[in-house]
C-alpha cells in the first residue's frame, strides 16, 4: 500500500525529479546506500566501536562511555565525531597537498566498497559474484594503499613511523588470513560468498575449523589495528600513529 502510494506521487512529479526519486527508491540504490550498504555499514561499525570500547573498559576495570546517550553513552561516538568536524583542518607545511587531502577519502570509500559483497539475507547484496570471495580480498589487499599514501604525503616523521609499523604488520598478517579462508573454500567448493553462508546451513564450518577460525580472527584483529595489534597508532609512543598530522573530518575519516 504505501509502496503504491510512493509510486503514484513520483509518477506525478515533473520529469526531472522523477527520474531522481525513481532512482533514488530503486532496489539497487537502497541496497548500496541503506541496508546493507553505507548508512548500515556506518551505524554497525560505530555499534561495534561503542561496544568494543566498553568491552575494553570493563577488562581494564574502567566505567568506559558513560554520559552521552541514555543507554551506557551508546551514543559517546556521534558525539566524538561532531567534535572532530567541528575543529579547524590544518595541512602541515611539508605536506603533499593533493595526497594528503584525498587519500582518507580513498580510504573510506574503499572500506565501504567491501559491504558490496556481504550477503546480508537472501537476495540483499549489492554485488553479487561468482567469485565474490576473490573480489573481496582484492579490495581488502588495495585498501592500505590509501593509508600507505597518507602517512608518507604528511611530510612527518610519526606517520612515518606510523607508516613502517603499519606496512609490516599488514603484510605480515595478510598471508595467514588468506590461508585461514582455504579451508572454507575448498569445504564450500566455490567462491560465492552467498553459497559459502549456504553450506553452513547444517554444520557451520568453525566447527571442523577451530584453528582456522583462530587464525583468521587474529589475523582480523591486526589487519584492523585493533587492540592488542595497536601498534602503528601507538599512542604512548608516536602520538596517533599515521593519522598524526590529520584533524578534522580528515581525521573522522
Amino acid at each position: 500500500m504505501i509502496a503504491e502510494q510512493i509510486a503514484q506521487t513520483i509518477s506525478s512529479m515533473p520529469e526531472p525529479l522523477r527520474t531522481l526519486m525513481t532512482w533514488v527508491f530503486s532496489e539497487a540504490f537502497i541496497k548500496a546506500a541503506v541496508f546493507p550498504g553505507a548508512l548500515f555499514s556506518t551505524v554497525l561499525g560505530m555499534f561495534a566501536v561503542w561496544y568494543e570500547r566498553k568491552l575494553l573498559a570493563r577488562v581494564m576495570l574502567r566505567v568506559g562511555p558513560l554520559h552521552v546517550g541514555k543507554v551506557s553513552g551508546v551514543l559517546q561516538l556521534v558525539a566524538d565525531a561532531v567534535k572532530f568536524l567541528a575543529k579547524e583542518r590544518i595541512t602541515p607545511s611539508g605536506a603533499i597537498r593533493p595526497l594528503f587531502w584525498t587519500m582518507p577519502s580513498a580510504a573510506l570509500i574503499l572500506s565501504l566498497l567491501l559491504y558490496a559483497f556481504l550477503p546480508f539475507g537472501a537476495g540483499w547484496i549489492i554485488y553479487p559474484s561468482e567469485i565474490g570471495l576473490l573480489l573481496f580480498f582484492a579490495v581488502l589487499a588495495l585498501s592500505p594503499v590509501p593509508i600507505l599514501l597518507a602517512a608518507y604525503a604528511s611530510g612527518s616523521k610519526y606517520p612515518f613511523i606510523g607508516l613502517v609499523r603499519l606496512a609490516l604488520q599488514l603484510f605480515g598478517y595478510e598471508v595467514p588470513l588468506f590461508l585461514a579462508l582455504a579451508g572454507v573454500v575448498m569445504m564450500a567448493g566455490s567462491f560465492n560468498i552467498e553459497r559459502i553462508v549456504q553450506a553452513q546451513s547444517v554444520v557451520p564450518f568453525v566447527v571442523p575449523q577451530v584453528l582456522g577460525f583462530l587464525v583468521f580472527f587474529i589475523a582480523a584483529l591486526a589487519e584492523s589495528e585493533r587492540v592488542p595489534f595497536d601498534i602503528p597508532t601507538a599512542e604512548s609512543e608516536i602520538v596517533f600513529g599515521w593519522q598524526t598530522e590529520y584533524s578534522g573530518a580528515h581525521f573522522v575519516t
